[in-house]
């Protein structure tokens, strides 16, 4: 292809081709992007990148490394861009010359094309950010906390069952189980929940605790984080879900879960100025892993809490309709608010509050009004009625539309239908809030 001589300049390249595609996909007077020219690559001594870029609306990192009309994206080009990904231990990489995009992955110590793009007209940008916009989405991995001041709320079998509803709608969804309870984790099949209750002495309960000494789980998954960025590390703490939450019938979801257990205790975080960041700096590196990342809060506000509402853009707020329940959402929404100041809103967002065990009494409608009122600003979602079907299918670790379809009772349709309808209403609104 011919083409004006000015394309033969890699600078010429980087102001107005890369800049000008990116510059439309994350300007960089955004506080929600990060760009870095002339990026030293860690672990290479002086050698430098032409970008780094991170979108942390997406949770994505990458470099970008520029070639011009006269020297091409080549093989020495591919082997350079894959040096700069290994020893940074970054996973995507793009090379752009005025003709073609390519974007290539690191991942399980292996560099590979994920896909590429022919430039037809080097001034014609939008064809590139339509192309780059897609492949940005494609990677993108939301963050949600189910969160609440108050104990028995519902909130773990709302995680469950939101990040089932995800799965069977075709998404890959984590499961963080940041209660040191661990009930998530034992709903979902990995923390030896068919064992315990086999147990008939202390001395076999006794040995199936202590087998989760050796265990890697989410407080080794924070610790890795304070020095490594290696995917594969943070891969060995994450298990698939087991039991009833199996997903392999499905036909592209699936959950996995990050568990816990009685050894998630906050002094196991050693304070200092990254200490509530650190869950965030892991879950960045599975990004193109999961569409959902779905973390289930300790009641208790402790530094491992704080790590969940640091990770997480959206949290969604389950309350019985009683007073107590309804005053703690307060001081929950103003820590909330801490969050976001602190990370230029792009974590902590209030989604909207779930009125959870919900009976038809005066005083449950009294005191959803009163919170329609009191909190105008944060909306409430699809109320979750009380249910014994709830709870049956909870005591079976399994999900509430799985249990409502094997025993074909209209009550467990309709308590299974509210799970359902929350799913959808919780995706629709991120949807809105992102195109906003």
């Amino acid at each position: 292809m011919s083409s004006p001589t000015y394309w033969d300049n890699e600078a010429y390249v980087s102001a107005h081709l890369v800049n000008e595609i990116f510059e439309r996909l994350m300007p960089k007077r955004e506080p929600h992007y990060i760009w870095q020219p002339e990026y030293k690559v860690p672990n290479m001594g002086n050698k430098k990148v032409d970008f780094y870029i991170e979108d942390r609306l997406r949770n994505i990192e990458f470099f970008i490394e520029v070639k011009s009309a006269k020297t091409k994206i080549d093989g020495a080009a591919r082997f350079q861009l894959g040096e700069y990904l290994r020893n940074a231990k970054m996973r995507y990489g793009l090379l752009i010359d005025p003709f073609s995009i390519e974007i290539y992955e690191f991942l399980n110590g292996q560099i590979t094309l994920k896909t590429t793009y022919s430039i037809t007209d080097p001034t014609d940008v939008e064809s590139a950010v339509l192309f780059l916009d897609h492949f940005l989405e494609s990677t993108k991995m939301r963050t949600i906390a189910i969160n609440a001041s108050k104990g028995g709320v519902g909130k773990t079998t709302l995680t469950v069952n939101i990040a089932y509803e995800l799965a069977r709608m075709g998404n890959r969804v984590l499961v963080v189980d940041l209660d040191d309870q661990a009930n998530a984790s034992l709903t979902l099949g990995v923390n030896k929940a068919e064992e315990f209750e086999r147990a008939k002495t202390a001395e076999q309960y006794k040995k199936l605790l202590d087998s989760f000494k050796g265990r890697k789980e989410v407080i080794g998954f924070m610790k890795s984080a304070a020095t490594e960025t290696d995917h594969a590390i943070f891969r060995e703490h994450i298990y698939p879900a087991m039991g009833g939450f199996n997903c392999g019938e499905l036909e592209k979801g699936k959950i996995d879960v990050l568990p816990s257990s009685y050894l998630t205790k906050p002094a196991e975080i050693t304070e200092s100025p990254s200490a509530y960041r650190l869950l965030d700096k892991g879950l960045r590196c599975l990004s193109g892993d999961y569409d959902y990342v779905i973390v289930d809060t300790s009641p208790n506000l402790n530094r491992i809490t704080w790590n969940g509402l640091y990770a997480t853009q959206y949290v969604v707020v389950p309350s019985q309709m009683e007073y107590l329940s309804v005053f703690g959402i307060k001081n929950l929404l103003q820590n909330l608010g801490d969050v976001q100041e602190m990370n230029n809103n792009l974590r902590g967002k209030p989604l909207g509050i779930i009125p959870t065990m919900i009976e038809n009494t005066t005083l449950h409608q009294t005191i959803r009004k009163f919170l329609e009122e009191w909190i105008p600003d944060v909306p409430l979602l699809q109320e979750i009625k009380g249910s014994t079907h709830i709870g049956n299918a909870s005591h079976l670790r399994k999900p509430m539309s799985v249990h409502a379809e094997k025993g074909n009772n209209p009550n467990a349709q309709r308590a299974a239908q509210q799970f359902i309808d929350l799913t959808v209403q919780i995706v629709n609104r991120i949807d809105l809030l992102e195109r906003n």
